[in-house]
């Protein structure tokens, strides 16, 4: 009932003040509950709710080493909208993947990279992008490439990801992948490319596309 009680479109405050506790007064136990709620909401189309993840990261470093894993195991359930409405949310991963343990939860997250499931490949991607988007190149290389395997539009988040400053590396290795992408993910590929300078490659593309003025 309480989970319940924190969907995005009907949350309740104290359900989520209520389930922080009890998840943390259960130890171990409560963080693998909760991380295993928001795992199986990998097939739902907005993926976990945003108060099951802030319930996460308080309690994850509970676990000890587990946490990486853990976490790496969540991934399929980043949906569209996580990551663009809540900063806090992108906060929380960011602490996980630039702090201390930053080497165990960023290797985890670039293990999912290579995942059978095209679902987990694509949150992993968009959370280290979000995290870090002046070195992770094959995470936008695979945020990109999701593109063609979004069965509905992911405007928001697409949207977000425009807004994103992405590192010299980033971008030139982007551009070294243009043409090895479906025609949806080159272009998304070029909107990125523009919205991050000036570039040769995208004048002389073969690829067209226009950016209109509101983006």
């Amino acid at each position: 009932a309480l989970l319940r009680a924190l969907h995005d479109g009907g949350y309740v405050q104290r359900a989520e003040e209520i389930l922080a506790v009890l998840v943390a007064d259960a130890g171990g136990d409560g963080v693998r509950w909760i991380a295993y709620n928001i795992a199986e909401h990998s097939t739902e189309l907005h993926g976990a709710h945003s108060g099951w993840w802030r319930i996460l990261f308080k309690v994850i470093h509970n676990v000890g080493t587990e946490a990486p894993q853990l976490l790496a195991r969540c991934m399929g359930a980043i949906g569209e909208f996580l990551l663009a409405r809540h900063p806090e949310v992108r906060q929380g991963f960011r602490e996980l993947l630039i702090g201390p343990n930053a080497t165990a939860f960023r290797g985890a997250m670039h293990d999912r990279l290579g995942d059978a499931d095209p679902a987990v490949r694509h949150g992993a991607a968009m959370v280290l992008v979000t995290s870090d988007p002046s070195t992770e190149a094959r995470a936008l290389e695979e945020v990109v490439r999701g593109k063609a395997r979004q069965r509905y539009g992911w405007h928001e988040w697409e949207r977000f990801c425009l807004s994103l400053k992405f590192g010299p590396p980033v971008v030139s290795h982007l551009e070294s992948r243009l043409g090895a992408f479906t025609l949806e993910s080159d272009v998304f590929a070029l909107a990125i490319l523009y919205r991050n300078g000036p570039s040769s490659t995208i004048h002389n593309s073969s690829v067209s596309f226009s950016v209109s003025s509101d983006g």
